[in-house]
């Protein structure tokens, strides 16, 4: 009976519990999400083309001011963002114009249901500036990216100054190996660019109206199945407007054991493994957050 009311009064006091966060690898393949954590720049296997001769993209920590190549303004990170970004900005290009590129390793897989997400922001928006999302099937070179997904054309004396989320579908590209590149793109770095940060890229499996299955109206969290479990698990959970999905795995003590989910979603439903194999037997607790919406179930690992 101790054992019960203790598993009840942790559970709701799950409900509230704020665990830091923290951006980990979860449903997004080898290489991704990508965050821009690590010192190393690009990150392991990530490359550049600078065809202008110029530096080119470089990794900038949030909180940096001024802006590299400024007088002002500061480095931030998007909604779910950490410590780090992708940046470049005028004098990362050529003598006299911009055309620099930041591109993605080798992604193999790509389904039909797959889409890039990313989140970008342009500082400064008194100067012209182009920002080019290309994919390559081929090789990853300039003539190799042939194939344009997005032109952000960023006008000058606009307010376009956000940091902003992209979802391109990958579906055209089913079961091929391809490469995506991002292109700053200046003609005349004098008179024009701006700053481009970019984070959060991730390659994810879109679930919108599959089979023709309608977009939910409200967020939820599933009972996970099976339970009691050993040691897989599914949790299936929907979300009912894009914004920051959180799913944490918490102990009976309330320590964070797992982070499952950490990213930007889109409006749909979604399902997560959990592997507990490296756990005790026990009650454990799983957290979702999604904007406002927290709930939180509870599971049972028998071994």
């Amino acid at each position: 009976m101790k054992y019960f009311v203790l598993s009840v009064i942790l559970f709701f006091a799950l409900l509230t519990f704020d665990a830091s966060d923290s951006y980990s690898q979860t449903d997004g393949g080898s290489a991704f999400p990508e965050s821009f954590e690590s010192v190393t720049f690009p990150p392991p296997g990530w490359s550049k083309l600078n065809p202008d001769g110029g530096p080119g993209w470089n990794r900038q920590t949030v909180g940096t001011s001024p802006l590299p190549g400024w007088t002002g303004g500061v480095i931030t990170a998007p909604p779910g963002g950490e410590n780090a970004v992708a940046f470049c900005t005028w004098n990362t290009g050529g003598s006299s114009d911009n055309d620099q590129w930041l591109y993605t390793p080798q992604i193999s897989g790509i389904t039909s249901s797959d889409s890039l997400t990313f989140w970008m922001k342009r500082t400064y928006s008194a100067y012209l500036d182009e920002v080019q999302v290309r994919l390559s099937t081929t090789t990853p070179t300039v003539g190799g990216f042939s194939n344009l997904l997005l032109t952000k054309t960023y006008q000058a004396g606009n307010d376009d100054s956000n940091w902003t989320r992209y979802s391109i579908p990958l579906g055209a590209y089913a079961g091929q190996s391809v490469y995506i590149a991002w292109r700053e793109k200046v003609t005349d770095n004098f008179t024009n660019g701006a700053a481009i940060s970019l984070d959060l890229v991730n390659i994810t499996g879109t679930v919108l109206n599959v089979s023709g299955e309608e977009i939910p109206l409200t967020y939820s969290l599933s009972q996970n199945f099976p339970n009691p479990f050993n040691p897989m698990t599914t949790i299936k959970y929907s979300v009912a407007s894009e914004t920051l999905v959180t799913l944490k795995i918490f102990d009976i003590t309330g320590h964070e054991v797992a982070t499952l989910v950490n990213s930007p979603k889109m409006p749909g439903n979604y399902e997560v493994n959990f592997n507990a194999s490296n756990l005790s037997s026990g009650v454990y607790f799983y957290k979702l957050e999604a904007g406002d919406f927290i709930d939180t179930k509870r599971m049972l690992l028998v071994k």
